[in-house]
């Protein structure tokens, strides 16, 4: 079997500090069968210039400018121009570890492989920012699994279902029609359950192959009602997406995560916006993360959608 094509679908806003990084990391990958598509998302920075250097050195390397949309539609731009065999995700200011490419092909030419995943490395650079840290994954519980039983273990584990862990069969976005949801953050809470439904097999890549980097003034810290509010939008649309799915343990699956989304907006507005926590003191209410009532108490019109998910904590509570 010939060598496969990875495909590496970068999204990137402002990230002129970190280019060189992201960008070298693929360069020196132990294998040289791949394209990298950098998606810039309407940058006011020097991001394009510095891109421009990499692209007269390297013709792999494909630069895509758009209208500032976000990394949703940036990552959709990246899928429907790949080109590979395997998509693999990085953000701007992350970077790879040098073996990733050469350990895919490796695989992949044994045996079909429809996502694999990983376990990640974390560099935190603020003190404002909850310090992720990578779960311990067991192969047993993945390689040569069911879809079905991988899935299972996924959630046991709580596992961080972020897009750049995962490393996913081109065949499996075009086949599926999968893209992320435009106009919000946290996209991969709602983009990466229902990706992971679609795929029929999994490996581990047996190293932590991404490196994470934990910033200020970047979305993943950002504390805003907005932030948490598309929480709630991806819970909605996994719970809708769950009524179309007929394997009872995949819409198990999808239902779990929607919960877990909106527990993340719950805890987020307690916590983080300054207008609850004083309708919290002079309330006094006593805040229950799983509690409808506490939802109920907060008094701010704009949370009723959080009630409309009340069907998805059902049914998790009743498994």
């Amino acid at each position: 079997m010939n060598d496969i094509k990875i495909s590496v679908v970068m999204p990137i806003y402002n990230c002129e500090d970190y280019l060189d990084d992201s960008i070298t990391s693929v360069l020196n990958q132990k294998y040289d069968n791949w394209e990298l598509i950098i998606i810039n998302d309407g940058s006011t920075d020097n991001s394009e210039k510095i891109i421009k250097k990499y692209l007269e050195k390297d013709k792999r390397i494909i630069l895509i400018n758009q209208k500032n949309s976000g990394p949703s539609v940036a990552r959709n731009e990246g899928i429907k121009v790949a080109s590979g065999e395997y998509i693999v995700f990085l953000d701007g200011d992350d970077w790879l570890d040098q073996n990733l490419f050469k350990y895919i092909n490796k695989v992949a030419k044994t045996k079909k492989v429809d996502a694999f995943v990983g376990t990640f490395n974390t560099k935190l650079e603020t003190k404002d920012a909850y310090p992720l840290q990578s779960e311990v994954i067991n192969k047993k519980y993945v390689n040569n699994k069911t879809c079905e039983e991988v899935l299972h273990y996924f959630y046991r584990l709580r596992l961080v279902l972020t897009v750049w862990r995962f490393v996913v069969r081109k065949e499996v976005f075009d086949k599926n029609k999968v893209l992320f949801k435009p106009d919000i953050v946290h996209e991969d809470e709602e983009f990466m359950p229902i990706l992971l439904t679609k795929c029929n097999s999994f490996h581990l890549v047996p190293f932590p192959f991404y490196n994470y980097r934990i910033r200020s003034n970047s979305i993943t810290t950002s504390k805003t009602l907005y932030n948490f509010e598309c929480y709630i939008v991806a819970a909605q649309s996994l719970l809708n997406y769950s009524k179309t799915e007929e394997n009872e343990e995949k819409k198990l699956f999808l239902m779990r995560y929607a919960y877990n989304d909106l527990y993340m907006a719950h805890w987020g507005v307690k916590t983080f916006s300054k207008p609850i926590k004083k309708i919290k003191r002079r309330k006094a209410v006593k805040m229950d993360n799983r509690n409808k009532n506490s939802v109920k108490l907060l008094g701010i019109k704009k949370w009723k959608e959080i009630l409309l998910f009340l069907e998805a904590v059902e049914v998790v509570k009743q498994h």
